[in-house]
């Protein structure tokens, strides 16, 4: 860590403190007061940034004056198109993640780790008109997502207390597990099912279920899920949908060269 900052730019870095500040905006976007009060420069600094960033198609803007709003451009659509394409994990993610939307009916998803955080970067909707699963490349508590929880079964005991001492424990629903012990009790029961749940955890009203792929080291790769309105979906309904996740999680890391137990 320290070596890489000594060869930090920090004009870049700054940059790209701004794209992920209209990045984890949502739909509605933000105004530039919000992107330096996130950044934490003054509000011209930030506003010769962004428009920057416009003028290179990374950053869109609409509206005028005080209720001007930003948004990520078209250029990352470009650019993430790239990126899928050049990733071999993401082309087996896309066909399998088809396969179990359509087998399920569900929006499925495919995210690593980055960070202390999990993020989406292969995501298949569901046929229908209603998004609920979080966009991509959003960073999503550990603690709190089914992904997230699914990647931390993966660690030691140790690491995950050592990454939820670095990042905390924050609460984002009343469902929300934010005491340690509870939350190390609950990777136990993951690690025995094969497979993670969060119940309203991360958004209410919605239910995800995700296991853990592995590669051809043994290493976790990444965790695929599958997201949906809880409404009255009994708990054995939920459970089932684990078990569907778990085995197409174990025929993906099959596809990633992995031959060892299954696992999350």
């Amino acid at each position: 860590m320290e070596s890489s900052k000594k060869y930090e730019v920090k004009s870049l870095a700054r940059a790209l403190d701004v794209i992920e500040a209209i990045g984890t905006a949502g739909l509605e976007g933000v105004g530039i007061s919000e992107v330096a009060r996130v950044v934490g420069t003054t509000k011209s600094n930030a506003f010769g940034i962004v428009q920057t960033l416009c003028d290179r198609g990374f950053v869109s803007d609409s509206g005028e004056g005080p209720t001007r709003r930003y948004r990520l451009g078209p250029s990352f659509l470009r650019l993430g198109n790239t990126a899928s394409s050049q990733s071999p994990l993401a082309v087996v993610a896309t066909a399998v993640l088809s396969r179990l939307t359509a087998e399920t009916g569900l929006t499925s998803r495919f995210a690593v780790f980055d960070r202390g955080a999990a993020v989406a970067i292969v995501r298949q909707n569901a046929p229908t008109d209603i998004e609920i699963a979080p966009y991509l490349g959003r960073r999503e508590l550990l603690h709190a997502s089914g992904v997230g929880k699914a990647l931390l079964a993966s660690l030691s005991d140790e690491g995950i207390e050592q990454i939820c001492h670095s990042v905390g424990l924050e609460r984002r629903t009343r469902h929300t597990i934010t005491d340690l012990e509870a939350l190390l009790a609950e990777i136990r029961s993951i690690r025995e099912a094969g497979f993670a749940i969060d119940d309203e955890e991360d958004i209410e009203g919605v239910f995800c279920v995700a296991g853990a792929v592995r590669d051809q080291h043994g290493q976790t790769a990444g965790a695929i899920s599958v997201s949906g309105l809880k409404l009255s979906k009994s708990r054995q309904e939920i459970e089932a949908l684990g078990r569907t996740v778990q085995r197409v999680a174990s025929t993906m890391s099959l596809e990633l060269g992995y031959w060892g137990p299954t696992a999350v």
